[in-house]
């Protein structure tokens, strides 16, 4: 048997290395968008982000997209919302405006 010694240094890149490519195979498995392609587009949630977001419980959220209060994007599982679009569809079912 053979002792390897590595610095606590060492050992902690070699992780990093391991997760990097890691969820690099995953996202080519999976197809999944790069961080970069989702940062610089809409800020998304999912359904318990949008429940934080709203202030409502993740079960509200399912019955909300089974609904279709709120527009989705599905891939695979993993189903996501757009802030944006929340948004718009929160501001066009507003109730209660007087105008003078």
């Amino acid at each position: 048997m053979q002792v390897i010694t590595m610095s606590h240094q060492d050992v902690k890149e070699l992780v990093q290395n391991v997760v990097n490519l890691t969820i690099q195979n995953l996202k080519l498995e999976n197809q999944l968008p790069s961080e970069n392609l989702i940062a610089s587009q809409d800020q998304r949630f999912d359904s318990k982000g949008l429940s934080d977001y709203l202030g409502c419980t993740p079960q509200t959220i399912c019955v909300y997209k089974k609904r279709g209060v709120f527009p989705f994007y599905q891939t695979g599982r993993t189903i996501y919302f757009k802030k944006s679009e929340v948004d718009a569809a929160l501001a066009s079912n507003r109730k209660g405006l007087k105008h003078a």
